[in-house]
């Protein structure tokens, strides 16, 4: 546990972040217990901004690069409040970034750091199309690839690719051949890429987590793994200064974590921008300004890089977190991109109908799996289902009227349901996961039992492709019987649809 002086030092050191220099803004509306309560606040100081400072010349020759970023925005379209904070929803989100890059587009850089399209209806509809679209009206430069832009499998990234005016990066993805090959997976996702700013040359380097496929349907990314990130961070910076880059961003899926133990960082990177864990991460390491903003449009990423004669450095704490605030505006242009999707008369038929009422209070979002595990054995308890095991579930569900949008959010992902049979002891670790069974219900080792489950757990495998959930599966152990072509929102919509009164309690599902 921290001691006192130390904790004092933290929170002093939060309090000066909270005041360095940003873009210009008015404070945010969004309640700090919201904050709190569903990110957490890292912040270090390894290094001083001093350091840098001292080999830079501050002369009036300097130039200033302001560089933006978006993490795990999970195609939050709308706006609204959610137990992550207020979602600012696309067109005031997005409007903010293209306004900030507008004011000065010869110093301004905008990135992603992955997973912009899968967590709603609003984007998975379309299969993340209507973001793209959106991105390309905001004027991103680049945008990494996360886990979550393979749910809609390999196809579907390319199909956007083509649709999108910036590249896709992702530098670690090789070919799987019962390991990790030097064999990159393709040519069309590229390692890194370079622009020229006022006449200096930026490279812009793109990452996935270390061993993600883990975080993803597993038939999805069977002939690929994500290899060492860092290793391969390292390797393209390398080249990008040998080709001339005064100025190189590291932008990868995953946390702070992921560069922590990168030696001497600022040989590398002048700046990185992490993601995948829907935390707050101020680091400022070796020099080196690090910064992860949470999720779902609730905030973005920033610092700014001066460069002189050579020398880049983050000059004077010019790097944070930036949380919503009231002064966004809706962008015109963006708003009509993406109005020519979600105000489609079919899918605003689909999006707004009505599955009944939750009664009672919120469901949390374990509690909307445990929903969903009810809408799963309900639905196939006739053929022999004892039990349901799901971990689908993304957001709450507040009290209320429920309509598929709601559903869709709080439980996004297109998984499949497996009816399957199997001992109990080839169950028992998943089983501990969100289930649903009848009352009174007891697994017992020894005994046989006829279940259902989403196709990512059962056919979920560890970074080696091995079967890593349900060991048995392919050794005679497990037996799949059917896999039913639905996914679990339609179940959950049908599910409360079909209740007395289309009404659900909150207490039904601990």
């Amino acid at each position: 546990m921290r001691n006192k002086k130390s904790l004092i030092f933290i929170a002093f050191g939060a309090l000066l972040l909270v005041a360095c220099s940003a873009p210009s803004q008015s404070s945010s509306n969004t309640s700090s217990s919201e904050q709190t309560t569903t990110s957490s606040i890292v912040t270090t100081s390894t290094s001083t901004s001093t350091s840098s400072s001292e080999s830079i010349k501050l002369d009036g020759n300097e130039k200033k690069f302001k560089f933006y970023c978006v993490n795990d925005f999970h195609g939050a379209i709308l706006e609204g409040e959610s137990n992550k904070g207020h979602e600012a929803g696309i067109k005031k989100y997005f409007g903010e970034l293209k306004r900030l890059k507008e004011e000065d587009p010869e110093h301004s850089i905008l990135l992603s750091a992955g997973d912009m399209w899968q967590g709603s209806l609003e984007s998975n509809y379309y299969y993340g199309e209507s973001v793209v679209e959106a991105m390309n009206e905001t004027g991103f430069d680049a945008m990494a690839l996360g886990n979550h832009e393979f749910d809609y499998g390999q196809e579907r990234i390319f199909k956007n690719l083509e649709k999108a005016n910036f590249p896709f990066l992702a530098g670690n993805i090789v070919k799987w051949d019962n390991g990790y090959t030097q064999t990159k997976w393709d040519d069309r996702i590229k390692g890194s890429i370079t622009l020229t700013k006022d006449g200096v040359k930026i490279g812009i380097v793109g990452m996935i987590g270390t061993g993600q496929t883990t975080s993803i349907m597993s038939k999805n990314v069977e002939d690929i793994g994500f290899a060492n990130s860092a290793n391969y961070a390292r390797l393209e910076a390398n080249k990008l200064k040998k080709e001339g880059c005064e100025i190189v961003v590291l932008a990868i899926h995953d946390s702070y974590s992921a560069v922590a133990n990168i030696s001497n960082l600022k040989n590398y990177f002048d700046g990185v921008f992490t993601a995948h864990t829907h935390t707050q991460e101020e680091y400022f390491l070796d020099g080196v300004p690090v910064v992860q903003s949470q999720s779902n449009g609730t905030a973005y990423s920033y610092f700014e890089l001066t460069y002189n004669d050579g020398v880049t450095a983050c000059l004077n704490n010019s790097y944070r977190m930036v949380p919503y605030s009231s002064s966004w505006s809706e962008d015109a242009a963006i708003s009509a991109v993406v109005d020519k999707y979600i105000k489609d008369k079919a899918f605003l038929d689909k999006s707004t109908s009505v599955a009944g009422t939750l009664a009672g209070s919120y469901l949390s979002s374990n509690k909307v799996a445990v929903l969903g595990c009810a809408a799963i054995y309900n639905e196939y308890k006739d053929l022999g289902v004892q039990f349901a095991i799901e971990n689908s579930q993304r957001a709450s569900l507040q009290q209320g009227v429920i309509t598929y949008s709601n559903i869709y959010k709080a439980t996004p992902f297109m998984n499949e349901i497996v009816i399957a049979r199997a001992k109990g002891i080839e169950i028992a670790s998943t089983f501990n996961r969100n289930c649903y069974y009848p009352r009174n219900f007891k697994l017992e080792n020894t005994e046989t039992y006829t279940f259902a489950v989403i196709d990512y757990l059962y056919f979920h495998q560890n970074e080696s492709k091995q079967y890593n959930y349900f060991y048995g599966l392919g050794k005679g152990r497990v037996e799949t019987l059917e896999i039913k072509k639905t996914y679990p929102f339609d179940l959950t919509f049908k599910y409360i649809k079909n209740q007395p009164n289309s009404t659900i309690n909150a207490r039904d599902y601990i």
